[in-house]
């Protein structure tokens, strides 16, 4: 007897696919709802006469559209919020958890102990320092639950941490990319998963930088805008 292996390749693909939409169309009826945890992977093999690695497949999509994720304490696929936090990019803009209740949600800041750093040359750059000059890093992580949603690091000149008088003026990019691993692991997302790349620099009234913030963000779940 015979197999023709690329058949078999494709029906598994096709497989996985219509898996992959059916529980997709059962999240979105809310048979499934934020929070409640998928039947577990045997019965899913069950449920859909499926193996393994077909299920799997059909997980990886639904777990790169940011409709599932694997919880961390309780070892289940769990349904997602979707629900996006909006996030205010001018200076002295509302908190991440004035963001959060915003859009209906909790969210909570996790905030590092500042480092004294030498500048990179990226840093060095836009706070118009020379490379290697001290600068005061500030790392923090937003967090929704306890998955982690935004990643900062806050740049400051050591000689003058906080932005002169006057009205500060902001300049900011935001760009869409792919998830590495580093940031994949970070975020708890799909590698390759989208992501939110943001950079800020804030100047005082002078046009002196005086700080940098440099961003990644889960892209299903935060915007940027400015002046809300």
């Amino acid at each position: 007897m015979t197999h023709n292996r690329a058949g078999e390749h494709v029906a598994a693909a096709v497989r996985y696919r219509l898996i992959a939409d059916e529980l997709r169309q059962a999240i979105e009826r809310e048979d499934f709802r934020p929070g409640d945890l998928l039947p577990t992977g045997e019965e899913l093999m069950r449920r859909f006469g499926a193996s393994r690695g077909t299920l799997a497949s059909a997980v990886r999509e639904l777990r790169e559209e940011g409709l599932i994720s694997r919880s961390a304490q309780r070892g289940r696929l769990v349904v997602m919020d979707r629900r996006k936090v909006i996030v205010d990019m001018g200076f002295g803009a509302p908190s991440w958890e004035e963001a959060c209740r915003r859009a209906g949600l909790r969210g909570t800041l996790a905030v590092l102990a500042p480092e004294h750093l030498a500048a990179t040359t990226a840093v060095a750059e836009a706070l118009g320092l020379r490379p290697g000059e001290p600068v005061l890093l500030h790392r923090s992580r937003a967090l929704l639950g306890d998955t982690p949603m935004m990643l900062d690091e806050v740049y400051r000149c050591v000689e003058d941490e906080t932005v002169g008088p006057g009205s500060p003026t902001v300049a900011w990019t935001a760009t869409a990319r792919t998830a590495g691993a580093q940031e994949a692991a970070a975020l708890r997302v799909q590698r390759g998963g989208p992501i939110l790349e943001v950079r800020r620099v804030v100047r005082d009234h002078e046009g002196r930088p005086g700080e940098l913030l440099m961003r990644v963000a889960n892209g299903h779940r935060v915007m940027v805008a400015h002046g809300l």
